[in-house]
């Protein structure tokens, strides 16, 4: 009983390095999928809001022929991509989806930065229960000065980063399980067996 306990111990200190580089490679692999999880909920908001900011400073539009100033679709209600456009200010001029059955109203700082980069992507999470992947563009023609903002919910994209980080447990788990009792195994295997002294039987002769 002993010596499986000192090999187990033995073995389980040789085998840390190799769980805790697995643990490792597992974050790295789980945070690149979570990067390209996130970048790719981008892709349509990122043409539609090019497309509409360049209409719009062509002259080829006008903001409130392009979005309702009174819209009734929560945007709660629909993966599909919604359409925000702003003032110069920040104010919001219309949308095709509402929050809270008012027009969405975005941060400040969120046009700070989308005029500071001539295209802002972020994620806006205006309530606990909703995140919403966002492109926002500045716009500038000869009438009117503002903003296009796209964005589209991350419900379906926030569950499959859970079933992402389940599974990456899960892996990493039987990979630990799994490289430890090789482990062990080839220890027990080439470990030296023990030598119990057996007890002298000592014979006496007789004298007839």
């Amino acid at each position: 009983m002993h010596k499986q306990q000192t090999i187990l111990q033995k073995t389980f200190w040789q085998w840390l390095p190799l769980g805790l580089a697995t643990l490792v490679l597992s974050g790295l692999i789980f945070t690149g999928l979570l990067q390209i999880y996130r970048q790719s909920a981008n892709d349509p908001q990122i043409q539609i809001t090019q497309d509409y900011a360049g209409a719009l400073s062509k002259g080829e539009a006008q903001a409130l022929a392009l979005v309702p100033s009174d819209p009734t679709v929560e945007i709660s209600a629909s993966l599909s991509p919604f359409l925000a456009i702003y003032s110069s200010t920040g104010t919001p001029v219309g949308s095709s989806s509402a929050l809270d059955n008012k027009l969405p109203v975005l941060p400040a700082n969120v046009f700070v930065t989308a005029l500071k980069k001539g295209e802002y992507r972020f994620t806006w999470q205006p309530k606990k229960d909703l995140r919403v992947a966002a492109v926002i563009a500045p716009y500038s023609s000869t009438d009117e000065k503002g903003f296009v903002m796209v964005g589209r919910p991350l419900t379906e994209t926030d569950a499959r980063i859970k079933q992402l980080a389940a599974i990456t447990a899960v892996g990493t788990a039987i990979a630990w399980l799994l490289s430890f009792l090789a482990m062990w195994m080839i220890a027990v295997k080439t470990s030296p067996e023990e030598i119990t002294a057996e007890p002298a039987v000592h014979h006496h002769e007789h004298h007839s």
